[in-house]
């Protein structure tokens, strides 16, 4: 994972996140909903951001503060950043400019980052109705907050959206991305079409329907991500994929003592048929059985068979299917080896993150997927981490 920014290295900032005599503050930004920065708020007491890969709208924020006048409810948004103070010796270079060919100008050293502070972002949040409390003599406003996928939960389709046969599922999911006004989008690029005419009903969900045509495409759920960019990417298996960082509960651990393990392998399937069904077309099965004799919950371990069987419609081929057929057992397979545990502040996380977890006295050290995470806006608070092993199957 790269975390440089502002010439300082990836190095120099895992350095400084795994100080002993780190700094941590935070900012907080108001913003209107045409992308213009308002100001920076100072009213703001505390809150936390949450991260859950499960939720249709994945990043949400609570905020506590004074009530101030400045902010619409009904269309501003916050961008809260996590700061980190990093070593303000390290200087940029003296150097000479030529602001024309005879005139040289001398420029003295600048101090890295932002008078010594580097920052991440945590998303852009669009506000709800907040609880309005009296608390001696000032007005004290709870906000609960959601990315910008709320968008697309709350403006469903006015008339019937029809996407007719070969459309490019990445066209398709931009053209309904658009028609709620959302530009800054990133759809990983393929060549993924609708396999047959498909049609979403007035007052259908807009979300849902993207959601839809993105899974069955072998995409990612729809994310916001912490610059506030709606982002999809082909989905890879996390047994394939790199891990993004890696925690040890070494002498440079950010980890809090107490964590949790969970290991249950009660009812997990080891077999499933997925059936494509579209009204028109001959129905397309797809099969996956676990028969691996390392794996806890395969067929051969438990001396049983635990079916589960998924309909879905709109697969556009039987590789694709196949594909879903081995992302379904992948994730299900996954539910027996849970990790639950606290760290210092890391605001780089995202979504689905890949993890590398070698903990004192845990079972299960390896490769882990990070499902949700929760970081609160509190100096010397606790980032708290959900994941989930990755075992082949």
């Amino acid at each position: 994972m790269r975390l440089d920014q502002q010439n300082f290295t990836t190095e120099e900032i895992i350095r400084a996140l795994h100080s002993s005599k780190r700094q941590v503050d935070f900012r907080y930004e108001l913003w209107t909903a045409n992308g213009v920065y308002k100001k920076d708020l100072t009213n703001i007491r505390s809150g936390s951001v949450d991260q859950d890969s499960a939720a249709a709208i994945k990043r949400t924020a609570k905020f506590q503060m004074i009530e101030d006048q400045d902010i619409d409810f009904l269309s501003d948004r916050i961008r809260p950043f996590v700061r980190f103070y990093i070593d303000q010796r390290k200087m940029s270079p003296a150097f000479t400019a030529f602001l024309s060919s005879n005139f040289p100008a001398r420029f003295d050293q600048q101090m890295l980052g932002l008078n010594g502070w580097i920052e991440f972002p945590l998303g852009e949040f669009l506000l709800t109705s907040p609880i309005r409390k009296e608390e001696n003599g000032i007005f004290i406003r709870d906000v609960a907050c959601y990315d910008g996928c709320l968008i697309l939960q709350e403006d469903k389709f006015a008339e019937r959206h029809f996407i007719p046969n070969g459309t490019s599922v990445r066209d398709a999911v931009i053209e309904i991305l658009e028609g709620s006004g959302i530009t800054n989008h990133n759809i990983q690029a393929s060549t993924k079409a609708v396999e047959s005419d498909l049609e979403f009903a007035v007052g259908d969900e807009k979300l849902s329907a993207i959601n839809q045509l993105l899974v069955s495409a072998g995409y990612e759920e729809l994310h916001v991500d912490a610059n506030g960019i709606y982002v999809a990417n082909l989905y890879i298996s996390p047994l394939y994929a790199p891990a993004d960082y890696s925690y040890m509960t070494d002498r440079h651990s950010v980890i809090f003592g107490g964590y949790e393990e969970e290991l249950d392998y009660y009812n997990v399937p080891n077999k499933w048929v997925v059936v494509r069904t579209v009204s028109n077309k001959q129905p397309l099965v797809a099969t996956y059985t676990n028969s691996n004799p390392s794996s806890p919950t395969s067929t051969i371990s438990r001396g049983r068979t635990i079916l589960k069987k998924v309909e879905i419609d709109n697969i556009p081929d039987q590789q694709a299917l196949d594909m879903y057929a081995e992302r379904i057992a992948f994730e299900d397979s996954q539910v027996f080896g849970v990790v639950k545990f606290e760290s210092a502040i890391m605001p780089f996380h995202d979504y689905l993150n890949v993890l590398d977890i070698d903990f004192d006295g845990l079972i299960g050290n390896g490769k882990y997927l990070e499902t949700s995470w929760s970081i609160p806006f509190e100096v010397g608070g606790k980032m708290v981490h959900s994941v989930r092993r990755i075992a082949s199957i």
